[in-house]
């Protein structure tokens, strides 16, 4: 369970930065 959770931080969070990246 707790390494869902993380895998799922990790993916959201590798989606702000793509987000982030582009907008620069």
């Amino acid at each position: 369970m707790e390494r869902l959770l993380i895998g799922g931080k990790v993916k959201r969070n590798l989606k702000c930065l793509k987000n982030l990246m582009q907008q620069e």
